[in-house]
Parts: C-alpha cells; structure tokens; sequence
C-alpha cells in the first residue's frame, strides 16, 4: 500500500495514521484536512491547489515544490517545514505560524 497514489482526504489521513510519511506527486486539489495533525509528512510536488489546511499541523512537514496556490493555510502551523519551490501565489497566510520554515525558491 505505501507509495502508492493517495486521492482523498480520508484515504491520506488513514494511511498517515498507519504510520505511512511519503506521498509524492498525489494531486489533492481542494482537499479539506483543515485541523489535521500531520507532522514531519512529506508531501512532495504534491498539488494542493485550493486545499483547506486551516490550523493544520505541519510542524516540519517536507512541502518542497508543492503546489499551494490559493490555499487556506490560516493558522495553520507551519513551524520548520520545508517550503522550498512551493507555490504560494494567493495562499492565505494569516496567523500562519512559518517560525524557522525554509521558503527559498
């Protein structure tokens, strides 16, 4: 079951929960995980496009070139996550906690 395509909300959160971190190149567009904890999740070239991920835990989540446009990212904690080449272009941001996160590129 690990590395493969991962296509809900409900299916990521089970697979997390069972102790799978990995998910490269799921498309989750408009996706609602907002209040989930998923630290230290890798989450790379992921699309999330308009994804709701208010007050999620992301504490050092690996983002790298995730695609987060016009997400909801409110309050969502986002403390030493690797953000790097992710696309945040309209993403909403506030009260977001980005405290020792890596937002090159």
């Amino acid at each position: 079951m690990f590395n493969q395509p991962v296509d809900s909300a409900r299916e990521l959160l089970a697979r997390y929960s069972s102790g799978e971190r990995v998910f490269k190149g799921a498309s989750l567009d408009g996706v609602n995980l907002q209040g989930a904890c998923l630290e230290t999740i890798r989450l790379i070239s992921v699309t999330l496009i308009k994804a709701n991920l208010k007050k999620a835990n992301l504490h050092l989540a690996h983002l790298e070139k995730a695609d987060l446009s016009n997400a909801s990212l409110q309050g969502a904690n986002l403390e030493g996550a690797n953000l790097e080449g992710a696309n945040l272009e309209g993403a909403n941001l506030e009260g977001a906690n980005l405290e020792g996160a890596n937002l090159e590129g």
